[in-house]
């Protein structure tokens, strides 16, 4: 990797970072609705064509900072996950729960539920199944649902587990490894 290259990493970093705080000190302040890119660009001082340079819209920032924590998550639909890491993720939403409690509304929940399932998806087709096959579409987009509305309830202190038992619960409910083995599917 040469210089020029390491600097041009360097600032696609930094401007991806600005970014993010930017959207992420806005979601906290505004509902997620009310923010339009030209806020997002305002509040990380850039430019509304470097911000295209790296998203399409405000809902490719929003989907993209969700794969972090929801990654493990979603690879809990499939038992290969190690709980140091299930527990780093729902620690991750714990200190992050007012910002969580507002992602959880509105169209942003929708765009939380297509990430999971986008996120689950992906697992499908890496372990070699179709996830376009209807009774797994119906499967994933159920426990997409189901997962987020499990988080919500929990960052809202209406489910009152610990991330442990959140974790059990979740693998309990989410597991597709039977679901990808099943001969009819």
């Amino acid at each position: 990797m040469t210089f020029a290259s390491r600097s041009a990493d360097a600032r696609v970093t930094r401007t991806q970072r600005q970014i993010f705080e930017a959207f992420a000190d806005l979601v906290q302040r505004r509902r997620y609705d009310e923010i339009s890119v030209g806020d997002i660009v305002a509040e990380a001082g850039i430019g509304r064509s470097t911000f295209y340079e790296h998203y399409r819209d405000k809902d490719a920032v929003l989907r993209l900072s969700l794969r972090f924590p929801f990654s493990p998550l979603a690879d809990l639909f499939f038992d290969e996950v190690p709980a140091a890491r299930v527990h780093m993720a729902l620690d991750h939403l714990w200190q992050r729960r007012s910002l969580a409690r507002i992602l959880f509304r509105e169209h942003s929940r929708a765009i939380a539920v297509q990430t999971f399932i986008d996120l689950a998806d992906d697992g499908v087709r890496a372990r070699g199944g179709d996830p376009d096959v209807a009774s797994l579409r119906a499967d994933i987009a159920f426990k997409s649902h189901g997962m987020i509305a499990a988080l919500d309830s929990w960052v809202t202190g209406r489910l009152a587990l610990n991330a442990e038992a959140l974790a059990e619960a979740v693998f309990n409910h989410a597991n597709l490894a039977l679901a990808l083995r099943s001969p009819e599917r």
